[in-house]
């Protein structure tokens, strides 16, 4: 059965937890302590009194005495609802990545992903844009765009704009040390993927992760020639996120990026 902590427990075990902490950091800074610790549940008396006792405090705790410590509680109380409020919300985009992380084999959570796309207007104006996921959400200030420098004018040639754009991201990462991301993936299939592989191994990196989404059918292709049923995307369609899987959030973001290009 389910173990369950009474609130005064729960209230020890955080005092216990935060001033272990406190104490390892500040082994010389003792002084800068309070006298007192108001809280809104009272923690177990001889527990915590031990505790600090044995690391040489004289600290107690102590319900709100005043309407001044009273509002510091609540604020407090609201400061920590907000917080796990954040937390669930942040343990629900993990939910896709460890979904991705399985069904692509990866050797860790794709904590942070890196997304490319080609357009192009009829051989013309030809870019890349890559997107950018941090722990399962879009990280904006890291998408970036390349508009296509090496390709002849009016030819259409998915594989060399995605060289370029890779060549030109991971470049500038390995020179400017630049966090690699944990998988790439490419809005394409078998020869994007090769493309992309190439230019990776050629730098050096070829060990980050490395898959494609082909737009017709659906395939997920991986290196090496390898592909992946497409009952596999269904798996990650089908996860809680729904329309916020990876995968949905990649194609989406990038095919609207260029709208505002």
């Amino acid at each position: 059965s389910e173990n369950l902590n009474s609130p005064e427990e729960v209230m020890t075990s955080f005092l216990i937890q935060y001033y272990s902490r406190y104490f390892e950091d500040h082994f010389h800074a003792k002084e800068g302590l309070p006298d007192r610790i108001t809280v809104n549940i009272l923690p177990e008396t001889k527990l915590i009194e031990k505790f600090f006792s044995d690391n040489s405090c004289l600290l107690t705790t102590q319900l709100p005495s005043d309407k001044r410590d009273a509002a510091l509680t609540r604020m407090g109380e609201e400061n920590g609802r907000l917080e796990i409020i954040k937390k669930k919300k942040s343990a629900e985009y993990i939910v896709p990545l460890r979904e991705l992380q399985k069904v692509l084999s990866l050797p860790s959570l794709p904590k942070r992903i890196e997304g490319f796309d080609i357009a192009h207007i009829g051989g013309k104006h030809t870019a890349a844009s890559m997107v950018s996921f941090l722990n399962g959400r879009p990280d904006k200030p890291e998408y970036r765009y390349f508009h296509i420098k090496s390709l002849p004018e009016n030819s259409i040639d998915d594989y060399g704009a995605i060289r370029e754009a890779v060549a030109r991201r991971y470049t500038r990462v390995l020179n400017e040390n630049l966090k690699k991301p944990d998988l790439i993936l490419i809005d394409g299939g078998r020869g994007q993927v090769s493309a992309a592989e190439g230019i990776l191994e050629a730098l050096g990196i070829g060990e980050i992760p490395l898959a494609g989404l082909a737009k017709q059918h659906e395939w997920i292709y991986l290196p090496g020639q390898r592909k992946l049923k497409k009952n596999k995307l269904v798996q990650l369609r089908r996860s809680k996120m729904s329309k916020k899987s990876l995968w949905y959030l990649m194609r989406h973001r990038l095919q609207g990026t260029f709208f505002s290009m």
